[in-house]
Parts: C-alpha cells; structure tokens; sequence
C-alpha cells in the first residue's frame, strides 16, 4: 500500500524554506539548470601567449633595481627589443589574424525556418585554422541570443584528405559535415563551405592550408634564431648580429610565401543587405600579416645595424651587450728588423760556431725579453703566417782525399820548421814544405 502524496502538501510544507528552494519547480526535486551557451569572446591560446610575455616582463621589472649604473638601461633596452620580437614571432604563428573582414547582412537565420536576421558576419584565416563569427545587430533576435563564434581547423593534421566528407576527408570537410548536423546558422555554414571546395580553380582550403604549413615553419624557425640570438648576443655581438638577421629573413620570407601560395582566385562570398543591396565578404591581410613584416624589417635592419657598430666601436658595443672585452683581444710582441726571417736565414751558415755571434743571440733574446707587449683584436679566423722562403741549398765542394803516396801527416813540414828555428816563432808561410 503506497503513501501518496500530493504536490500542493510538498509546496505548502516546504513554503518557509524558500532559502533552499531556487530552482527546485515542485520543491523536493534536485536543482535543475538550463544549458547556457556563450559564445567565446576571446582566443584563449592567443590570451596566453600575452599573458606569458607579460609574466617575462614583469619578473625583468623586478629585478631591474638590483642592477647598478649605465647597465640598468643597458639591460633594459636589450630585454625590451628580445621581447618584443620574441612576441611577434609568437603571436604571429598562433594569431588568427591572417585575414580578416566583416561585413552587414540580412539573411536566413537558420534551416527549416524562413526567419530573416540582421547581423554582422566576420572571418579570420590563421595559418592553421578559420574563425567565423556571426553577431545579431542587435543581439536578441527572434526570441533568442544570437552570438556565435566557430572555428575550422585544417592543420591536425596538415594533410590535404580525400573528396568528400568522409572519415579520411580534410579536416575541415568533416568539421564541415558535423556543424550541419549541430545546425548551425546558415551564414556560417555558407562561409564555411568555400573551404571545402577543391576543383578547379576553387581550391581556397587548400591552398590556405598550404600556406599556412610552409609559413608556420618559417615562423617555427625564426624563432629557433631568435633564442640563438640572445645566446649569441652574450659572447659575441656580432654573431648575434647575423642571427638576428638571419631571422628576421626568415620572418619575412614566410610574408612572401604567404602572399603567393593562399590563392590565384581572390575569396569572395556574397552576401545580401536590404539597405545597400549585395555586399561581398573579402578577406584581407591582417595585423598578423603586416607585424610579421614589420618585425623582420626591424629584425634585418637591427642586425646590420649591430654589424656595423662592431666594426667602428667594438668596444662600446661590447660593454652594452653586457660582454668582456679583453677576451677578444689577444697579446703579441711586434718584430723588429733583427726579427726579420731573410736575415736570419742569410745569416745563419756565417753565424754558426762563433761565439760574437752567440753573445749577439743572447743580447737579442734579453732584449725581446725587456720588450712591452701589444694588444690586437682576434679575427674570427685563424689565419697562419707564411714560413720564410729558404735559400736555396748549394751543395758543398768535396774535400780533397789524401795522396795516398805522401806518406806525411798533416802540418808535419810546420812542426819540423818550428824545431829547426829553435822554439822561436817563425812565419809559417815563409818556410818551405818538404816535398816541394
């Protein structure tokens, strides 16, 4: 035998706690809450990335005052230039402002409904992606929000897919195919369809999906520069110089293969607006575009700028970077004339054996010795010094062998002389050799 219960005994024993009844419709059921849909409002990934740069910035600003004299500003112009490169390098991979246009249109909210709605359509092409938005003029129309905001990828992954909509389609024919089965609005189901379409002349998704690709690599390098750079810029200014010059080519090379690889055929799509009539929705490039540009101008223009001042104030240069300047430097004695290598290699077979010549040695020694040495910047190549020319060996006069007849040893006609004259000294020349 069951307890029934009615609804209006629940309602009236629970009247007086009506701090616990929000939302409960009968007053003893659980909290029920409609779904409420928002659309998004901000680039979460985008929000990010600055946040991030600003974090970098904010820990530098608090370790600045613990720098001392002309290095705080030093310090504080170098990490500014880094950051504000490294930032457009980053926010131009991931940014989504490519492309980008809006447009006023009138037209059919949704399928199944001949209800017309006055809103603004918007797009923005990234390098891996489409964003499409559509906002109500004004906002609440025909009984609800409208206020929509969706994204189509082509990069995960970066392959192109077969015709169609199937499961090995292109990626943005199947995200395509599931936004007709949400239902969504109809303008951004028209926008989205020109990406589908690869035949002819009307490849737009792929050929934005192929630009894309090979600028995100130049965008990926650049920033592998950027870090070598600021390594670079700590040992040696101008090998930091040719990074830094280095990447901002590549910033712009991936403006250029941008420019000539997203389309021939410029994308167009008509819309209609019951006050001016057809209007077109047209992208054009962004500030994603024209940073990215501006970042490598500055980026090429900033290294040969350096490039230049290391060669005409090395070492003020140098104490900007933050860097040690007698490590580029290097010790060495100047030659002098008695140094010179043909006079050492003329003089050589005349000097051998004497013993002025050894006191002469040993004077030039001490005096190399007592010499003050000198200080010359290193090259960034090791260049070898020449080795003097030799002269050129002459071959020696055989001496003459010995008669084997004369019996006699040798100075033996002096020795004999020298005892004739009784011990005194005698010219040796004036006495007569035997045997002549």
């Amino acid at each position: 035998m069951g307890l029934e219960v009615s609804t209006e005994a629940v309602r009236e024993a629970t009247v007086d706690r009506k701090w616990f009844n929000f939302n409960r419709h009968l007053g003893v059921w659980p909290t029920l809450y409609d779904s409420m849909k928002t659309p998004v409002t901000v680039d979460v990934l985008e929000a990010g990335l600055i946040l991030a740069v600003v974090m970098l910035a904010f820990c530098f600003l608090i370790i600045l005052p613990g720098i001392r004299g002309r290095e705080r500003i030093y310090c504080s112009i170098r990490v500014a230039v880094s950051l504000f490169l490294g930032a457009c390098i980053i926010l131009c991979n991931w940014g989504q402002y490519w492309e980008t246009d809006q447009v006023h249109v009138t037209t059919q909210y949704k399928a199944f409904t001949n209800q017309t709605i006055e809103g603004t359509v918007g797009i923005r092409i990234g390098l891996r992606n489409v964003n499409i938005t559509l906002k109500g003029d004004p906002e609440n129309q025909i009984g609800e929000r409208i206020n929509y905001n969706e994204r189509f990828w082509w990069s995960f992954p970066w392959h192109q897919g077969r015709i169609g909509f199937g499961p090995f389609a292109a990626e943005v024919s199947q995200e395509f195919r599931e936004a007709q089965y949400k239902g969504l609005p109809y303008p951004i189901l028209w926008v989205a369809e020109y990406f589908t379409f690869d035949g002819e002349g009307i490849r737009w998704g792929r050929n934005y999906r192929g630009a894309g690709f090979y600028t995100h690599i130049m965008e990926w390098t650049a920033f592998c520069c950027w870090i070598i750079a600021n390594i670079l810029f700590f040992m040696n200014p101008r090998l930091g110089a040719y990074m830094t010059m280095i990447m901002g080519g590549f910033m712009l090379v991936g403006n250029i293969l941008w420019a000539s690889i997203r389309n021939f055929n410029d994308l167009v799509i008509p819309f209609d607006n019951h006050e001016v009539g057809p209007v077109e929705l047209e992208p054009h490039y962004g500030w994603c575009f024209w940073l990215n540009m501006v970042a490598g101008l500055i980026s090429v223009l900033l290294g040969f700028a350096i490039f230049i001042l290391d060669m005409v104030i090395p070492d003020t240069l140098a104490t900007f970077f933050g860097v040690d300047v007698l490590k580029d430097y290097e010790e060495f004695y100047p030659e002098t004339e008695d140094d010179a290598p043909g006079d050492a290699a003329n003089g050589a077979a005349s000097k051998a054996g004497s013993h002025v010549e050894s006191a002469s040695e040993a004077a030039h020694a001490n005096k190399r010795a007592s010499a003050v040495p000198q200080f010359r910047k290193r090259g960034f190549t090791i260049v070898q010094k020449r080795r003097p020319i030799a002269p050129p060996r002459v071959a020696k006069a055989p001496l003459p062998e010995p008669d084997e007849d004369d019996g006699m040893e040798l100075y033996e006609n002096a020795s004999e002389a020298r005892r004739l004259a009784g011990g005194n000294p005698v010219d040796v020349a004036e006495v007569s050799f035997q045997g002549e």
